[in-house]
């Protein structure tokens, strides 16, 4: 096939791509062709394939094409309330917004799943860069209302009722669906600034990582959870594999829930072949501001120094990264080693509580005393 000149091939295009969209607005999507473009646009078909493999590669570059434009800049930003349509004269509307609106408005209610997606794609990131949200951190359920917010302003642009309106696109920020779409959104921005990034929730030790639990992690539930020994000094029984199973669950969707008030770390330890060793956590009192902490490890791995190790982790992380002023943990008095470690930490004891802990063991329920120790952030600051 021979090679246009540089401007037959620009004016190619241009043909072309007005063909399809006079052709979308008059005869709709499933009658264009690239025989009827080439009847339309004064092109032949050598012209459209040397330009485009098929009919869907002419609509989305046609599209992409539309929305660099400035007016369509124009067009979104007055959307999200930067441009007020009723400031703009319709001079002004006609050239930079009456078309784009017009021609979004042709693809959200086409029968082309491909141009519909495109207006979908394109609402979503223009809004959602100007709302600073991040689609890497949306949560499974911020994903789905992101999904049904973006997907149900394109099946209303595209309604029969409102596709024939394009002045209705320039007011979607003021009317009642645009705003409760734009409250949402501003809702799940907000999360996201109050939220823990996903790449500080792992926290590096010189032998330890300390990762959030995964789905991939019910070996290490067990082995913890099914030891009477590990859990000599701790307030619960050994578990089935149903319930070591449903513990793993709550460890992970914890981290989903908002506010973030329980943090799940498992214990990995490095080296050339790391393995998991036992679990720690933060769990968050937003009333007093105070992070409890707590481990549990592998006997094969204890007395080694990592339980404070990972205790110093946790403290920092609970003031510098979730910038909380007062971090505590408790522990059964019997527990010498434990005591041991948390003063290592630099925690003081601040309680000795009498038979305050309900233990279930074996079926028994005892009642526990129980010691707790805190440290603030300006001690540590010291």
């Amino acid at each position: 096939m021979a090679r246009p000149r540089k401007h037959e091939g620009e004016q190619a295009t241009v043909k072309i791509e007005g063909a399809f969209w006079r052709l979308l607005e008059t005869e709709g999507n499933s009658s264009i062709t690239v025989l009827r473009l080439s009847q339309e646009s004064g092109t032949n078909r050598n012209s459209f394939y040397y330009h485009y493999r098929d009919i869907n590669d002419l609509a989305d570059q046609a599209f992409r094409r539309m929305a660099d434009s400035e007016a369509s800049e124009v067009l979104l930003a007055g959307l999200l309330k930067k441009t007020d349509p009723k400031n703009l004269s319709m001079e002004e509307k006609e050239p930079l917004l009456m078309l784009q609106a017009k021609r979004i408005m042709l693809c959200a209610g086409s029968d082309s799943g491909i141009l519909n997606r495109l207006v979908y794609d394109l609402l979503k990131e223009t809004w959602l860069k100007e709302l600073s949200i991040s689609e890497e951190a949306l949560s499974p359920t911020e994903k789905l209302q992101i999904h049904f917010i973006f997907f149900g302003l394109v099946a209303v642009l595209g309604s029969p009722e409102v596709r024939k309106k394009p002045l209705f696109m320039l007011s979607l920020a003021q009317t009642d669906m645009g705003r409760m779409a734009i409250d949402s959104l501003k809702t799940i921005s907000e999360r996201q600034k109050s939220r823990v990034p996903a790449p500080e929730r792992e926290i590096r030790t010189e032998r330890m990582l300390l990762r959030p639990f995964s789905r991939d992690d019910l070996d290490l539930i067990q082995t913890l959870y099914g030891d009477e020994e590990i859990l000599k000094y701790t307030p619960i029984d050994t578990v089935t594999p149903q319930e070591a199973e449903e513990k793993l669950s709550r460890f992970v969707e914890d981290w989903e829930k908002e506010p973030l008030e329980s943090m799940e770390f498992a214990m990995v330890r490095l080296g050339s072949a790391p393995e998991k060793i036992g679990r720690c956590h933060i769990l968050i009192d937003p009333q007093t501001d105070t992070g409890m902490i707590g481990w549990l490890i592998r006997k094969e791995f204890q007395g080694q120094g990592l339980a404070v190790e990972s205790g110093k982790a946790l403290i920092r992380y609970c003031f510098d990264v979730l910038g909380i002023h007062r971090v505590n943990a408790v522990c059964n008095p019997e527990n010498q080693a434990s005591q041991k470690a948390l003063e290592k930490c630099g925690m003081r004891r601040e309680a000795h509580y009498r038979k305050k802990c309900r233990y279930t063991k074996n079926g028994r329920t005892l009642w526990v005393d129980e010691l707790e120790y805190a440290i603030l952030i300006e001690e540590i600051q010291k």
